[in-house]
Parts: structure tokens; sequence; C-alpha cells
């Protein structure tokens, strides 16, 4: 039995359930499975949209055990608010009433720190909400075009922006034109809502709509967002998205341009590269960035992945990214 959230009079009750669409995320999938079990996620429900990596088969295992609920995809089209409500209307009908978290696999939800500086736990902090939708704001991690070779990405992207949630970030990053330097900008928040009232959750998962009208609240759930962990990676996402978004017509158009340009830098080069020069800082720029106050080193997550590595070695004598890591 999945144990339920306990409530202390204002939080609402049920499992929290995260809901997770994957494409090719062998890279980065298992240790968020582990990181958000580790933060009080009940169980899993995962659609692999024609995977061929080995992330079909990482997500089976968790299947076996238990852990995870696996639906196949094999359409072309990317059908994300489609897939992530069906996966939503399986989680209320399997476990009635429960907290959703409708993840991406280079998402990481991370609550806050408790007082005594051990991990915060997802599940005990919603059993403090009272509202059934929780504002999560998200920030992109990433590095230098010369730090993401060899170290794993959980260790190289630990370079956040300083200004993507001030007034002027725009005014500031316009100071930058060569290479640049999308990963800096405010994202979207996300939310994470409870099934109580829920009508919908909105593509991207960055707003729902309930029975009545509802008020966000913000918990302090950071979500840490790795966009690009490898050149590989980095293409196959950006070949993955601009031809679904061929078939998309309720896209974002900032999205829709950003992603076309990147398509139109590797079919004129044809060098995996040269795509992610484009979209990642090299050395030098990502120096000037740090100078001129625009980014900030935050340790947090791969901090929390090493303790996670340690914890599960001691445990099972397994690790999530079967990989070692590397000293400072």
């Amino acid at each position: 039995m999945t144990e339920p959230i306990k409530t202390n009079g204002e939080g609402r009750p049920g499992p929290l359930i995260m809901t997770l669409l994957v494409r090719n995320e062998a890279d980065i999938v298992r240790q968020n499975i582990e990181f958000h079990l580790s933060r009080g996620v009940n169980h899993i429900i995962a659609t692999d949209n024609q995977s061929s990596d080995g992330t079909t088969e990482i997500l089976e295992e968790y299947a076996r055990r238990g852990i995870l609920t696996l639906f196949h995809e094999p359409s072309d089209k990317f059908l994300q608010k489609q897939w992530v409500n069906r996966m939503i209307g399986f989680a209320i009908e399997r476990f009635g009433p429960a907290w959703l978290l409708n993840n991406d696999a280079d998402e990481f939800w991370r609550p806050p720190n408790k007082p005594n500086g051990r991990p915060g736990s997802l599940k005990e902090l919603l059993a403090t909400a009272r509202s059934p939708m929780i504002s999560c704001r998200r920030t992109n991690l990433f590095a230098s075009t010369n730090e993401m070779h060899g170290v794993g990405w959980e260790n190289s992207l630990v370079w956040r922006s300083r200004v993507a949630g001030g007034p002027n970030s725009r005014g500031l990053l316009k100071g930058f034109p060569k290479l640049h330097p999308h990963f800096c900008y405010r994202l979207p928040r996300k939310v994470l809502v409870h099934s109580g009232g829920l009508l919908e959750v909105d593509k991207g998962a960055h707003t729902a709509t309930f029975s009545e009208k509802v008020q966000q609240e913000d918990l302090g759930v950071e979500i840490f967002h790795y966009p690009v962990r490898s050149a590989d990676e980095f293409y196959e996402s950006v070949v993955q998205i601009s031809n679904a978004l061929q078939f998309d017509q309720g896209r974002m158009p900032a999205q829709s341009d950003k992603y076309a340009r990147w398509r139109n830098v590797y079919d004129k080069t044809g060098s995996r590269e040269r795509l992610l020069k484009e979209a990642v800082p090299g050395p030098f720029r990502l120096k000037a960035y740090r100078l001129a106050g625009i980014v900030t080193k935050d340790t947090r997550m791969r901090d929390d992945l090493r303790a996670l590595e340690d914890s599960l070695l001691q445990a099972t004598g397994h690790s999530s990214s079967k990989r070692s890591l590397p000293n400072e």
C-alpha cells in the first residue's frame, strides 16, 4: 500500500505521484527517479516515447520492483499535454486523491532543506499546503563547453543565472549578443497540484485548471533544470523538439524560434560541437558572465546527488548513475 501524506488539518491527503514523460534520457533518468523517491515520491507513472538508448530498460527495472507504472507511446507526434493528462487520469483512478508532480527527466524538484540541514521532503512539505496548486521556481544549470567532457553532467553543470529573476535581466544580457545566453533568462514556473477539483494540467505543467478558482502557493520548492548535458544529448533534443514543434499549433513562438534556429545551425554545419557552442558559452564567455555578475556557482544539487550516491551504495551496493564521482 502507498503511504498517504499525513496532514496537519490544512494539508490535503493522498500519496505523492510523479508522472514522467521521456525519450532517450538514459544519462539522467535513473538519477531523476532515485532523487525524487528520496524526497518523498510514492510512485511514478512514466510514458516512454520511442526511446532507443537504454531508457526503456531502466524504466522496466523500476516497473518490475513495483515502484513505477510504465506506458509505451509509439507516436511520432510529441503530444505532451495529452499524454501527461492521460497519466494523471490513471493516477487518480488507481490512487484516488493524490498530489501530482508532472516531471521531465531533466528536472529535479528540490524542497528546502530542513532547519537541521538535512534534506527536505516534498511529501512533508505538501502536508502544510493551503492551496491545491503549488508554484515552483525553475532554474537552468549549465556549464561552459570545455567543462562538459568526461566528468558527468551532475558534476559540471553547476552554474546558474543570478539575473534571471531580476527586473532588468534582458537589459543586462543584451550586452552579450554573441553566443546568446539563452539559459540565463528567466524560466516560467511550474506547478505541483492536488487532484481534488483538478480538471486539467496545462501544457508544460506551468498552470492547471480546477473546478473552482484557486490561488497558487509558493512553498520554496526549486526546480533544477539540466537542458544541455552533452553535445550528443543536445543534438538529439534539438532534433526531437524541432520535429515535434511542426505538429504543435499551440507552441510558444520564442520556443519555436529557438529550436528552429538551433536545428538550422546543425543542418548547415553538420557538427554537434558547433551546435553545442551555439547554445552554451565557451570558457571565456562564462568568465565574462561571472565577472559581470550574471552567473553564480550553485552546487546544491551536485552535492545532493553525491550524497544520494553514497547512501545507495551503502544500502544496496548499486549506484544510481553507475559512474564514479570525481573529487573536487
